[in-house]
């Protein structure tokens, strides 16, 4: 993308949402999903998100309960998702490379019964998680941020401490 609205961010349509695909609100679908490596940490981003179209969200039903099962090794588990829009880490009783997610319960749409789910990514056990780095963020925007952003006419906001990059210092040029 070029031009005047290069700038502006949005939303994956490529990868549009799972939707259940049945009459009803689809209690009892379920999705079958591989991993790339074995976790024990999911992240769903519940309903239908574009950015674009943000009607759709509350439109269309989120799910409000997920059983989420393994059969190696084996466990089976309920999580309820909120409604919101954000992705909600699920945990695993243990790490899997394999798992099925059935909806047991939604949060209906105004508009259609349709359920949907925009995302769901599995954590790479080799990445640090979600706890170290938002505790390395904190320590790090504590000790003082250097900033490093390309467009400067946005202000920061108040939580985060700005350190001017120190320019070096032009010597004089002697007299021969």
């Amino acid at each position: 993308m070029t031009g005047p609205d290069y700038d502006k961010v949005t939303f994956d349509s490529l990868t549009p949402p799972w939707v259940e695909g049945k009459e009803d609100y689809g209690i009892g679908e379920y999705l079958d999903i591989e991993f790339k490596w074995p976790s024990d940490e999911l992240q769903i981003l519940n309903g239908f998100v574009d950015f674009t179209r943000m009607d759709l969200y509350e439109k269309n039903s989120r799910v409000k309960t997920v059983l989420i099962e393994s059969q190696n090794p084996k466990f089976s588990k309920e999580y309820q998702l909120e409604d919101l829009v954000k992705y909600t880490v699920i945990n695993l009783p243990e790490k899997t490379d394999k798992i099925r997610i059935t909806i047991k319960d939604v949060y209906p749409g105004t508009k259609f019964k349709d359920t949907c789910l925009s995302s769901i990514l599995v954590t790479n056990p080799n990445v640090p998680s979600y706890e170290e780095m938002s505790t390395k963020i904190l320590n790090a925007m504590e000790a003082g941020v250097y900033d490093r952003r390309y467009d400067k006419s946005e202000p920061l906001p108040d939580f985060i401490k700005v350190i001017e990059e120190e320019k070096p210092k032009k010597g004089k040029k002697g007299k021969k």
